[in-house]
């Protein structure tokens, strides 16, 4: 059997597709049932969230340099029902290349990094301005895996991000 997989955009494709592959090998039940175990923790995930004063801004750099995700990628969505919001969820794109400028005037409460670390991201010119940074908020330790692959997998890592935002948001 042949199953072609579509790159997720949200929580309902990535069921989908769950979906789609229990069906082509024979697991729809066990696909469902991990489809009902993701809704569940999905539900701890948004009941934990509601203890946020404010949902803080994320800017997320996937790779260098400045490639970040924006409305169209399921990072967007998972970020909002942790708590945050993408800070570029405006630009109707997966991915684009933000500028210099426009990160460091769009003043992110939070940054954060796949594949660079958090000194490197202090050092780079004109970003002592951030939010994130005066504060102390740069993520560059969390496996980035979880994160940007649309699989069961990526609640795992959204438990990860939003304890480091609920630890980072009380102080």
């Amino acid at each position: 059997n042949v199953h072609e997989v579509i790159s997720p955009r949200s929580f309902e494709e990535i069921y989908q597709v769950i979906r789609g592959v229990g069906k082509s090998v024979n697991q729809f039940e066990k696909s469902e049932k991990l489809i009902h175990k993701m809704k569940e923790r999905l539900e701890t995930i948004v009941a934990k969230a509601s203890i946020l004063d404010h949902s803080p801004s994320i800017y997320v750099e996937i790779d260098l340099p400045r490639c970040t995700i924006g409305k169209q990628s399921f990072i967007t969505e998972a970020l909002l029902v942790s708590g945050a919001h993408n800070r570029f969820e405006d630009v109707n794109r997966r991915s684009f290349q933000a500028s210099k400028e426009v990160i460091v005037a769009r003043d992110p409460d939070v940054i954060l990094a796949y594949t660079v670390t958090a000194s490197s991201i202090r050092q780079r010119l004109g970003w002592d301005g951030i939010k994130a940074i005066r504060e102390s908020r740069v993520i560059d330790d969390l496996e980035w895996s979880l994160l940007s692959h649309g699989n069961h997998r990526l609640l795992e890592g959204m438990e990860q991000l939003q304890a480091r935002i609920l630890d980072m948001m009380e102080t």
